[in-house]
């Protein structure tokens, strides 16, 4: 089951990433790995480019092609997880993903 952790937790930080630099204009990403506890991991991912619309639905995105953030939307769901995405006061993506993830 680590491994599947693992590979998923790699996998939602590169789709992150190439949405990033596909998508966002942005000059600067910060990826955060912490622990909230002995048995979640927050994945965190910031830019500082132009965000998303404020109303997403990734449903609509899936039906245009972009597939992405709802790959990474069921990995999290099928780990168990919480997903965030919004857009930032100072401009930018903030995508926070919660996982649950065995004490090591």
């Amino acid at each position: 089951m680590e491994e599947a952790i693992e590979l998923s937790t790699y996998r939602i930080v590169q789709e992150s990433l190439n949405n990033i630099y596909k998508h966002s204009s942005a000059t600067a990403a910060q990826i955060n790995l912490q622990r909230t506890s002995p048995r979640a991991l927050m994945i965190t991912i910031e830019d500082n480019g132009e965000g998303v619309e404020e109303q997403l639905d990734l449903v609509n995105l899936s039906q245009a092609g972009h597939y992405g953030l709802v790959g990474i939307e069921e990995r999290v769901k099928l780990l168990g997880g919480r997903l965030r995405i919004q857009n930032r006061a100072e401009g930018g993506l903030l995508i926070q993903a919660e996982i649950p993830h065995p004490k090591s």
